[in-house]
């Protein structure tokens, strides 16, 4: 499981404190659920990218989601 740690200025954080509080949404909620969301969009193009590999070889696909994506020759 990776972590990650970002540094932002007094204005950035002000910035971001802004915005999230007119969403009524807490801070480091919201930027959790947001950095959750472009890896279940990069996870469904990763996906895309398996499926059409096998259906262009005529191979089969099999496995769990993570095993799909972890197993992928990507990036």
């Amino acid at each position: 499981m990776a972590t990650y740690t970002i540094d932002l200025t007094d204005a950035e954080d002000k910035c971001l404190r802004y915005e999230t509080s007119r969403k009524n949404a807490n801070t480091s909620e919201w930027v959790i659920e947001y950095v959750k969301g472009v890896c279940d969009r990069g996870a469904k193009s990763i996906i895309d990218l398996e499926l059409k590999k096998v259906m262009d070889s005529g191979g089969s696909l099999s496995g769990t989601r993570d095993e799909i994506i972890l197993a992928a020759d990507v990036g």
